[in-house]
């Protein structure tokens, strides 16, 4: 049939090992630093004596969990060098969802390009608590699911708002 060369089979194994190995380390360097961030976002978690439920990371850069119990949200943008917000969903009025895009193109051809998505949310006097990234144009080139991740996030807020103000009212 045909020979196999020994010293032919063990270069195309060295140059394909050394092509694989910065691949495994990057990778390796990304789930330490990961495992790292959501080991002090849950000893953080733990620390304020709460139990989510409910959570999404993304990007592994964003973090969002929900305490349904509680009614505690707790956000954090950069998951290695941010601490996390805790936000009181029974002080949230509404939610809604702020898009922040341009139009790329001529009159004929045109299309939007989204800059941004965040999940804003205000009191009871309409004063904003806080505004939620999911999603920066400036960071990423693509989008990864945001625009779906961000409406599950505003249905699961908006009920769990009007869920404890109701528990509160009848209370």
């Amino acid at each position: 049939m045909f020979d196999i060369d020994i010293i032919t089979l063990a270069i195309s194994a060295v140059a394909m090992i050394a092509f694989a190995l910065p691949f495994y380390f990057a990778s390796r360097k990304i789930n330490k630093k990961k495992a790292l961030a959501l080991k002090q976002i849950e000893d953080f978690i733990q620390s304020q004596n709460l139990t989510i439920q409910i959570r999404d990371i993304w990007r592994n850069q964003y973090f969002i969990g929900l305490d349904t119990v509680k009614g505690v949200l707790v956000y954090c943008e950069h998951l290695d060098n941010s601490s996390p917000v805790l936000i009181d969903l029974k002080k949230i009025n509404q939610v809604a969802i702020e898009e922040a895009a341009h139009v790329v193109g001529n009159m004929t051809n045109s299309h939007k390009v989204l800059d941004k998505l965040t999940l804003s949310m205000t009191d009871e006097h309409n004063r904003k608590i806080q505004g939620l990234e999911f999603y920066d144009g400036d960071k990423y080139s693509d989008l990864n699911g945001e625009a779906v991740l961000i409406k599950k996030w505003e249905l699961l807020i908006r009920e769990q708002a009007m869920s404890h103000k109701s528990k509160l009212q009848t209370a």
